[in-house]
């Protein structure tokens, strides 16, 4: 159980705190780029939440399925579900990690902040949960308790880069109005944050990309606006991208077959079996 809890999070860094400069979040003058045509719905998920490359396909998470995750192929015809081991209630991302991945639940209280444990989970598919601490992010342990609409703690990124698994929130925000990441030691605790200027906005996706990361931008509580995408370098430089992505992009992957070519999923409304509003895909180019 230790060592796989280990390689889940394996760091050799010290903590820091480490303000971004970069980003004032706006985009930058250059006409966006917008989705191409090629996209669809999203057969079996319903409220998608996160993409992952996969077995020379997809994964995607549902944040209304706890028990499982939705495989497609390529071209996202579906290929069937892969039931975890454990449930994660309100899946936010999936990170990559090495032959692997974690399962990233909001960890967020329902909407009158009452405490819902199966959120707080960190999932690999071996079954091993790593505990999140959150001593070191006073910020965050203020807003653990909170809900929602009161900017409550709610991760909803996450990724591997460098030798830390790093968590993305959407709220809270600093005390200076930034976002947060979060980059855990070996042992599920907080050892560095970084602050990043997202003009009032949270996060809502990151993935590894290069040597850096790409963000997705949104705000902070439900509201219908605009998602921007931003890209964060090794020297933790952060760079907004003009590309538009639907107000409802929950889910950001590289494309494999198409050099500077994302695709995204957005979410939906209901739950797998009773949609109301199917999740969809698509897929957008960032050039270069």
């Amino acid at each position: 159980m230790v060592g796989a809890l280990l390689a889940l999070l394996a760091c050799t860094c010290a903590g820091s705190a480490s303000p971004v400069p970069g980003g004032v979040g706006t985009l930058p003058s250059a006409a966006p780029v917008s989705a191409t045509a090629d996209g669809g719905v999203l057969a079996g998920a319903c409220e998608a939440s996160t993409i992952i490359p996969w077995n020379g396909g997809w994964l995607v998470g549902d944040n209304e399925d706890s028990k499982q995750l939705y495989a497609y192929d390529l071209d996202f015809k579906a290929r069937g579900t892969v039931a975890l081991p454990t449930e994660v209630d309100d899946i936010e991302s999936l990170a990559l990690r090495g032959a692997g991945y974690t399962v990233v639940g909001s960890h967020s209280t329902n909407k009158d902040g009452k405490a819902r444990p199966q959120r707080e989970r960190l999932l690999t598919p071996e079954g091993v949960l790593a505990p999140l601490v959150l001593d070191a992010c006073p910020t965050c342990v203020a807003a653990r308790g909170l809900g929602p609409d009161q900017s409550g703690l709610n991760i909803e990124g996450a990724a591997s880069w460098g030798d830390r698994l790093w968590l993305g929130l959407r709220a809270p925000l600093s005390a200076s109005g930034k976002a947060l990441l979060l980059g855990l030691d070996a042992g599920g605790a907080v050892a560095e944050t970084v602050e990043i200027d997202l003009g009032g906005l949270g996060v809502r996706e990151m993935i590894p990309y290069g040597d850096g990361l790409l963000l997705i931008a949104g705000p902070t509580a439900d509201a219908s606006a605009p998602h921007q995408l931003y890209k964060l370098d090794a020297a933790r430089v952060l760079t907004p991208l003009p590309v538009r992505l639907p107000t409802s992009t929950e889910g950001i992957a590289v494309d494999p077959t198409t050099p500077g070519t994302l695709v995204y999923v957005t979410d939906g409304d209901g739950k797998p079996g009773k949609c109301k509003q199917p999740a969809t895909w698509g897929r957008v180019s960032i050039g270069g």
